[in-house]
């Protein structure tokens, strides 16, 4: 069957291995026969990819599937700007025993996944990436026993998520970004996921106001295995005011949200913390006196905060004092000073100071020859502080450590990106 519109058209498609890319396809919607060669060629590299503003007829997307289905080492799938998909093939089940990963990215006119998709049991890592049309996730998501990683991403009508979720025992990392939910389901995480999560993000769903009730509360589990957690919500106001006892293993915490006004107390209780960036709080008037009480944390990233105006008292002092390696206090309109405790931390080794518009003066306690900050500190960075006039007398020891002019800009923003790959 031959599309003569399309034979003009020729479009290329990349099919990569692990390490290097092996051929490059010239793809054609022409014959059937001549189709389903290059694609059995390439699905012998282990990997089936549509890319492009092409047609993806639905007959053309079940014979690749019956191809993977005979070449037993085809084990991941991905369909990539391929805007006239508008469903998967109905035949994905012949892949259950061997398919690991599959990826759904750019494909604007799919509008919900199959209910079969459960029978994918042997699938470890579901990607579904920029589908604007995508309005449903079926609730046999829930019998997906092997999934370990589930990324969302970019889906604006996507407003709910199945209950069936919270089934999932082998999942390991959830990641919900950019999408049109209005509430987590009622019951998240659920004891099984609370088990198995090892790594949570949760950002920009503008939707989502409040948390569920089980979620970092005694009225749910305590989720024993994550480690790592991002809640960045534009219209969250408040966090559970003890989910800091809930969450004991929890090593980095992101936290974000304009309308998000205090942080809670309980976070002093996360003995194993060592990296907290809260960015964007704009709400957000003063840091809790319990940070000080972080016993391991090495990284503390404020950014973004344009009503902060202080530091608590007490934060050079107890526990930060030795475990604090890196201060980042970026964008922040409002901060007028630093306490002098800031003086006292002993183990601090980067201190960037940019874009506070109001800071006036730094304490004279930097620097001091009784200042455990100035035998450690390895780089100080100021830019965009536009109301600092001067540098306390106490600092001229440590010239040699402080990064002047256009490079302290260039400085500034490499540590302000390099939290996300501490």
């Amino acid at each position: 069957m031959v599309y003569e519109e399309e034979q003009k058209q020729e479009q290329q498609l990349c099919v990569k291995t692990n390490s290097r890319s092996v051929r490059l396809l010239r793809r054609k919607p022409l014959l059937l026969p001549a189709f389903a060669a290059a694609a059995l060629s390439a699905l012998r590299k282990q990997h089936a990819r549509w890319h492009g503003e092409t047609v993806c007829p639905q007959q053309h997307t079940e014979t690749v599937v019956g191809f993977m289905s005979r070449a037993k080492s085809a084990n991941t799938l991905c369909f990539r700007s391929c805007p006239s998909l508008l469903e998967l093939p109905s035949n994905l089940c012949l892949l259950q025993q061997q398919l690991h990963s599959l990826t759904i990215s750019c494909c604007g006119n799919l509008q919900e996944l199959p209910q079969d998709l459960g029978c994918l049991s042997s699938l470890e890592h579901l990607a579904l990436l920029h589908c604007e049309n995508l309005s449903k996730l079926p609730y046999s998501i829930g019998g997906l026993s092997q999934l370990q990683q589930l990324t969302v991403k970019g889906c604006p009508q996507l407003q709910a998520l199945p209950k069936s979720l919270l089934k999932l025992t082998s999942l390991k990392s959830l990641e919900i970004e950019s999408c049109g939910l209005k509430s987590l389901p009622a019951a998240f995480p659920g004891p099984r996921l609370a088990a198995s999560l090892t790594s949570l993000s949760i950002s920009d769903c503008c939707g989502i106001q409040e948390l569920p009730d089980g979620l970092f509360t005694t009225a749910g589990p305590a989720l024993t295995a994550l480690q790592r957690l991002t809640l960045q919500l534009p219209s969250l106001e408040m966090l559970p005011p003890g989910m800091g006892a809930r969450l004991p293993r929890l090593v980095k915490f992101t936290v974000g949200g304009q309308a998000l006004g205090e942080l809670p107390a309980s976070l002093g209780s996360l003995i194993e913390l060592t990296h907290l960036v809260i960015r964007g709080c704009h709400a957000l008037s003063a840091l809790p006196a319990c940070l000080a009480h972080l016993v391991s944390l090495r990284r503390l990233d404020v950014t973004s905060c344009k009503n902060l105006h202080e530091l608590p008292e007490n934060f050079g002092a107890s526990s930060l004092r030795s475990s604090l390696t890196c201060l980042v206090l970026s964008d922040c309109a409002s901060l007028r000073e630093l306490p002098p405790s800031v003086g006292a931390l002993g183990g601090l080794r980067q201190l960037v100071l940019h874009n506070c518009a109001s800071l006036r003066h730094l304490p004279s306690s930097m620097g001091g020859e009784e200042a455990g900050l100035g035998d450690s500190l390895q780089s100080l960075t100021i830019s965009g502080c536009e109301a600092l006039h001067g540098l306390p007398v106490s600092l001229l020891r440590l010239k040699q450590k402080i990064t002047p002019g256009a490079a302290a800009e260039a400085a500034a923003a490499q540590a302000v990106a390099g939290w996300a790959d501490a």
